[in-house]
């Protein structure tokens, strides 16, 4: 066989495995949303935003991929932070996860504000992969849970693909809405990864409902323990923190990206991905902004109409007049308008001389009508009104805690007491003359508050957690309990009274 002959084949050889390597490397697009709370037709900048853009985007990319080459994930807070999820009770989010094509949601904590029967139905409704390993919720005796994984295959790659929420649920609901058993991500990890690893897939994805923080001293999320403890993780898209990350490498390999919240915009993600090695080669990764150019996908807003209609026509109802605008500036307890409307709104629907509460949002009320949107406005949770009965040395350490909190946006100050703090954030109350023969005052306080507000409030957990507190749910919510008060009360004019005698920060 002659020289050149041989130099042919040998050259046609190392093309054929060029070609066959080749072949054996795919790419698969991954797009990501969370945190959108319901937010429908714009996000928090009016005109920009908001999950009509998201669901054009959305569109865009899968179009530029193939449909077979993308994947689209929510990573949860989807059901709650609007008007329409409201009237709904959460149902417009599955709703529009549906309506926008998303192939799997991971439920937030927030999903659990309608509480936990609610959370089970909203799961049902939506019809891609709900994945969320570890929460299980009992309803009627029965103990609802999903999976905890899915095998998904995009352009001939195997993508794994696990779900959880935030373990930190435990700290944030009360009562009846608290119905759920939660476990650590990574104890829910450590039970299906040697499952996943088996299924060899050619990348591991985790669509987490916690986010990875620079610090994070309340240890809410559990991003560094999962990357430390499971480094065969190729790309973790993280939420609930808003904060967005284009994408980063932590640990050895691990990728992560998150989006901001309210639709602002969403992540993208593009895999390289080779398949002979199951292995990830390469990873790149942006925010795709949801600015006002972008236009609102009509055919998910065609799908939702009848629930964007009733909310429109509830924005719009009056539920209460007031003679002078009320602001939301000051800090409670001393002199902000809203938190003294709230508590004065709280104790009058529950007949608790005391309310140590705080604002909610940094919106207030204007003078003339108020109608439900401005309610919603003030009130953007569903909270739930609770009660305990505290002696007088007790409630001053509530005081003093929430005091050292006070540069939170959880803080609660104080209303139908007085009290002075000292310089050490000690409260000293001035007498109580509504005491009982116990020696106790009856106090509300929201349900956020009366869980530990996410583990700020220790010492009101270890008071509440008393028998002798008598704490309870009264099945009031605070929206509600404000949209009575106003009714009652029509032309109101409020001004706060310094409940709280600070010395000086």
């Amino acid at each position: 066989m002659n020289s050149a002959l041989v130099r042919l084949r040998v050259v046609g050889l190392l093309v054929l495995v060029a070609l066959g390597l080749a072949a054996q490397t795919v790419e698969v697009r991954i797009v990501q949303t969370s945190d959108q709370h319901a937010a429908i037709e714009e996000g928090r900048k009016a005109g920009s935003g908001g999950m009509l853009r998201i669901a054009t985007l959305i569109r865009q990319l899968r179009d530029e991929a193939g449909a077979d080459h993308t994947l689209v994930i929510d990573c949860g807070d989807t059901s709650q932070g609007s008007l329409a999820a409201v009237l709904t009770r959460g149902a417009i989010g599955p709703a529009m996860l549906d309506a926008m094509g998303y192939d799997i949601w991971v439920p937030g904590n927030h999903e659990f504000d309608f509480g936990p029967r609610r959370y089970v139905e909203l799961s049902d409704a939506f019809h891609g992969s709900l994945l969320c390993g570890n929460v299980r919720v009992p309803v009627d005796g029965t103990l609802h849970s999903w999976p905890a994984w899915k095998l998904v295959v995009r352009n001939g790659a195997r993508l794994a693909v696990i779900g959880a929420n935030a373990s930190y649920l435990r700290n944030w609901y009360l009562g009846e809405a608290a119905g759920f058993e939660v476990d650590l991500a990574t104890k829910e990890l450590a039970a299906v990864m040697p499952e996943v690893l088996q299924a060899k897939p050619d990348a591991i994805i985790l669509a987490i409902h916690q986010g990875w923080m620079e610090v994070d001293h309340r240890e809410v999320n559990e991003i560094p323990e999962i990357v430390r403890q499971f480094p065969e993780i190729d790309l973790i898209l993280g939420a609930h923190t808003h904060i967005p990350r284009p994408g980063q490498r932590l640990g050895v390999k691990t990728w992560y990206a998150q989006p901001p919240s309210h639709g602002e915009s969403l992540v993208q993600v593009d895999l390289r991905i080779d398949l002979a090695a199951h292995r990830v080669v390469e990873v790149q990764s942006k925010l795709v902004e949801a600015t006002a150019e972008v236009p609102l996908d009509e055919a998910t807003a065609k799908a939702v109409a009848p629930m964007l209609e009733a909310a429109r026509a509830a924005a719009a109802k009056p539920v209460g007049s007031l003679a002078q605008p009320i602001a939301a500036s000051g800090t409670p307890g001393v002199d902000c308008g809203t938190s003294e409307l709230l508590c004065g709104a709280i104790a009058d629907a529950v007949h608790s001389p005391v309310v140590v509460h705080g604002r909610l949002s940094p919106l207030g009320l204007p003078a003339g009508t108020i109608l439900e949107a401005n309610l919603f406005d003030l009130v953007p949770y569903e909270n739930e009104i609770f009660t305990a009965r505290l002696t007088a040395a007790q409630l001053a350490t509530v005081v003093g805690e929430q005091w050292q909190n006070r540069k939170s946006y959880v803080y609660c100050g104080l209303y139908g007491a007085e009290a002075t703090l000292g310089p050490d954030n000690a409260a000293e109350l001035a007498p109580l003359t509504m005491l009982d023969e116990e020696g106790r005052v009856l106090v509300a306080v929201n349900s956020y508050t009366a869980a530990g507000g996410g583990g700020r409030f220790p010492e009101l957990s270890k008071i509440l957690a008393e028998p002798a507190s008598q704490l309870r749910g009264t099945g009031i919510a605070t929206r509600d309990a404000l949209r009575d008060y106003l009714g009652r009360h029509p032309n109101l004019v409020l001004a706060p009274k310094a409940w709280l005698r600070p010395a000086k920060d």
